[in-house]
C-alpha cells in the first residue's frame, strides 16, 4: 500500500462512561471537553502524523508477513515461480478495457483477458453507482446494510461480542501494584451504511498502483465506534474495579488508500479458479525478494508496501 490518507470532517470529544461514581464520570467528561476546547486543533493536526508513523508501519508489517507466507496457510496454493519472462502485471491493462487502458498509459492489448475488467465494471455499476432513491452509493443498500443487519439485527451496526484484548499481571510489587487486569470487549460500530461520495474502488493510477477512496458518515449520522474497557487495579495507593464505556464519533470520515503490488503476470495467468476466494493464494503471487538466513530482504526492492498513511 503506497498511500493511505484518512481525513475527518469533525472529531467530537471522547466519551468515557461507566465508572462506579457519577462524580468521576462528570469530572472526566469536563476534562475531555476542556481538553478539546483548548487543544482540539492541535489534536486534529497531530492525527496525520500518528497515523503515518504507527498505522503505516503496522500495516506494512502485517502485509509483509502474509506476502512471504511465513505466517499464512499457503500450503495448498500453487507454487509461484521465482521469476517470470512475462514480468509483472500492469493494473491498467488488468482492470480497464482496451481503450481506457491505452489512455491511462497501458498497452491496451488486454494481455490478461477481460474477466477482471468486467468484474471492475460490475463493482462500479452495481455498488459504486448511486441509488436513485437515496442518491448514495448502492453499496449501502445492497451490501453493507444486509450484511450488518444479518450480523447484529440492525442495518449499519456491527457487533464484536468476544474479547479483543486481555492483560493480567500480579508481578508489579516493585511499583506498589499487587494486581492489575485490563480487558477490551463488546466492540461495535454503528452507521456503517452511510457510505457517500466521493467513492472509488480499484482505480489504476500507475503500472503497479491502485487507488481507492472511501467516504463514510454524515453530520446527522456519524460513524460511531465503541467498546468496553474493564479495569481492575489493586495497589498500595488505591483499589479500582470499573468498567468504562469508550465511544468515538467521526463525522464524514474519508480514507484514501493507494496500494502498490508487484504481481507476477505468469502466476496470474495460471491461477486456478478454485483458489479465487483464498486470500493467501493471491498474496502468494506477489513477488518475494530473496531473503537471508534471518528472513530479511537482501534487496531494497519493495513488492508490497504502504508508503503513506495520513489523517487530517
Amino acid at each position: 500500500v503506497t498511500k493511505l490518507i484518512l481525513s475527518l470532517g469533525n472529531v467530537d470529544p471522547f466519551e468515557l462512561k461507566g465508572f462506579s461514581s457519577s462524580g468521576v464520570d462528570d469530572a472526566i467528561a469536563s476534562a475531555t471537553t476542556a481538553l478539546f476546547a483548548e487543544y482540539g486543533d492541535e489534536i486534529s493536526a497531530a492525527l496525520p502524523v500518528l497515523m503515518d508513523i504507527i498505522g503505516r508501519s503496522t500495516i506494512n508489517e502485517l502485509m509483509s508477513k502474509d506476502s512471504d507466507g511465513s505466517e499464512s496457510n499457503t500450503s495448498f496454493c500453487p507454487d509461484v515461480p521465482e521469476s517470470s519472462k512475462d514480468g509483472f502485471v500492469d493494473f491498467r491493462d488488468l482492470f480497464l478495457n482496451a481503450t481506457s487502458a491505452l489512455k491511462a498509459g497501458g498497452s491496451g492489448d488486454m494481455p490478461y483477458g477481460d474477466m477482471m475488467a468486467l468484474a471492475k465494471r460490475f463493482v462500479d455499476d452495481e455498488l459504486v453507482a448511486a441509488d436513485p432513491e437515496t442518491g448514495l452509493p448502492r453499496v449501502n443498500s445492497l451490501l453493507i446494510g444486509p450484511l450488518t443487519e444479518a450480523q447484529s439485527g440492525d442495518s449499519g451496526k456491527l457487533i464484536i461480542a468476544e474479547s479483543l484484548f486481555e492483560y493480567s499481571s500480579s508481578d508489579l510489587s516493585t511499583v506498589g501494584v499487587e494486581k492489575m487486569e485490563l480487558s477490551l470487549y463488546d466492540a461495535g460500530m454503528n452507521n456503517m451504511d452511510t457510505v457517500q461520495y466521493p467513492l472509488s474502488v480499484m482505480v489504476p493510477s500507475g503500472r503497479h498502483t491502485i487507488d481507492n477512496k472511501l467516504t463514510i458518515g454524515t453530520s446527522t449520522m456519524p460513524l460511531e465506534a465503541s467498546m468496553q474497557l474493564a479495569v481492575l487495579l489493586s495497589s498500595d495507593y488505591f483499589d479500582m474495579d470499573d468498567v468504562v464505556n469508550l465511544r468515538v464519533e467521526l463525522d464524514t470520515a474519508s480514507i484514501d488508500a493507494s496500494i502498490m503490488a508487484m504481481l507476477l503476470a505468469k502466476s496470474l495467468m495460471e491461477f486456478p479458479l478454485s483458489d479465487f476466494g483464498n486470500l493467501n493464494c493471491w498474496l502468494a503471487m506477489i513477488s518475494v525478494p530473496e531473503l537471508d538466513e534471518d528472513g530479511y530482504s537482501m534487496s531494497e526492492t519493495v513488492s508490497l508496501a504502504l508508503a503513506q498513511l495520513a489523517m487530517s
